[in-house]
Parts: structure tokens; C-alpha cells; sequence
């Protein structure tokens, strides 16, 4: 006498077949799909907009010509103006892997800030900030920019190891042009 194998009520994959294991596949892929749409519409906005200062290499957000150059030789200590410069430097640290790292904030109300990381002697953009508010008030752009602030300082804190560079340390890392 054979065994008899209990019935539940409940589907298997064997029973729904092939095609319902593909279904339910695509539905979880959706949100992926998404973000992912989202986050290169973002980036295309970004580069569109503001093309001198980045650049996407292999999907990744990059410091254009302009942005590298103020990276690489503007001190956080510099009054940007005097440079002519977009751009203002905050803080210089080391991430957990080593890598010197740069808090930036465009001096535009149009610009990008974010931070920037230095990786085969490119600065990399692991955070990236659009400052386009959108609103014609000033009051606009003053909360866009301090959010982008707040949001920058969470970064720098979630990456670096150790304690910001004060003044000489960012010197020397200068004059040593970013290498370790």
C-alpha cells in the first residue's frame, strides 16, 4: 500500500509551473528598475546642467577639468574669490580605505557641492548634491543650501577615519599632489 502524500491548500512552485516563479521575478525587479531610472535621471540633470565641473566614468560621478583643478590646488583656508573658483572648499580627511577625500560647495546657487575622494589620480564623487532649488526666493536657496550642508557633513562623517586635516596637513597632502 502506497503512502499517502497530504493536500494543502497553499501553491507550490511545482504545482503554479515555470512561468509564476518568472512573474514574481519581474515584480521584484520594478523597484530596482526604478531607482534606478531615478538615480541616472539625477545624474543626467546633473551633468547636463552644470557640465564643466562632472562627468560619469563607467556609471560613476567624476570631477570634470574644472572641479579636479580646484580640488587639487585650492586649500580649504583660500577665499575662493580669489581664485575666480565655483567652488569652496570644506574639509580634507582620510576614508576607511586611505583615500584623501574633500568636502566641496558651490559657491552658485545652481551648482553642485558633495564630496570628493581621490582614487588613481582622479577625485571621485561618492556624494554628489544638486543646489537647484527651483524657487525664485532667496529663502529657497538658503534652506537648499544648508540641507546640502547637513547632508554633506552626515558624509563626511559616515567616511572618514581619524580627524580632519588641519590647515598643514592639507598643505603637505597638496604639495605631495594627493599621492599617499
Amino acid at each position: 500500500m502506497a503512502a499517502a502524500t497530504p493536500r494543502t491548500n497553499s501553491p507550490s512552485v511545482e504545482h503554479a509551473g515555470p512561468l509564476a516563479g518568472r512573474a514574481a521575478m519581474r515584480n521584484h525587479m520594478w523597484p530596482c528598475m526604478v531607482a534606478a531610472l531615478l538615480a541616472g535621471m539625477l545624474i543626467a540633470h546633473l551633468l547636463d546642467r552644470d557640465s564643466g565641473l562632472v562627468r560619469l566614468s563607467h556609471g560613476q560621478p567624476m570631477a570634470q577639468t574644472a572641479l579636479a583643478i580646484v580640488l587639487d590646488d585650492q586649500l580649504a583656508s583660500e577665499d575662493p574669490k580669489l581664485r575666480d573658483s565655483p567652488i569652496r572648499i570644506g574639509q580634507t580627511f582620510r576614508d576607511g580605505s586611505g583615500a584623501y577625500c574633500r568636502s566641496f560647495f558651490a559657491a552658485r546657487a545652481d551648482g553642485v557641492s558633495g564630496i570628493a575622494c581621490r582614487r588613481h589620480a582622479r577625485w571621485y564623487l561618492p556624494l554628489l548634491i544638486s543646489e537647484d532649488t527651483g524657487e525664485g526666493s532667496s529663502s529657497g536657496s538658503a534652506n537648499a543650501g544648508e540641507n546640502a550642508a547637513q547632508t554633506i557633513r552626515a558624509g563626511v562623517q559616515g567616511m572618514i577615519n581619524g580627524q580632519p586635516f588641519n590647515a598643514a596637513a592639507e598643505a603637505r597632502a597638496r604639495a605631495k599632489i594627493w599621492k599617499n
